[in-house]
């Protein structure tokens, strides 16, 4: 049975921490612009890792969890 998305939020926060997910609808879209337009769907959630750690807990969890995940790197200045 697939995970809800309240239910993908609530473990996310649980695993990253709160600051470094957005869960909001209205808050998401602007990380959905994928330049290459080669991915068309929504997003349950956006996470915005700070190191490798939590990079690699993201898509360990991702994976025992069958929830699918699109990585895109964004550079901030």
């Amino acid at each position: 049975m697939p995970l809800s998305t309240s239910s993908i939020i609530f473990q996310l926060n649980e695993l990253i921490g709160t600051n470094a997910v957005i869960g909001q609808a209205d808050q998401i879209g602007p990380y959905l612009h994928e330049p290459r337009r080669r991915f068309h769907t929504g997003a349950a959630a956006v996470t915005l890792p700070n190191s490798v750690e939590p990079v690699q807990a993201i898509i360990c969890w991702a994976n025992a969890n069958a929830v699918a995940s699109f990585r895109q790197v964004a550079i901030l200045v």
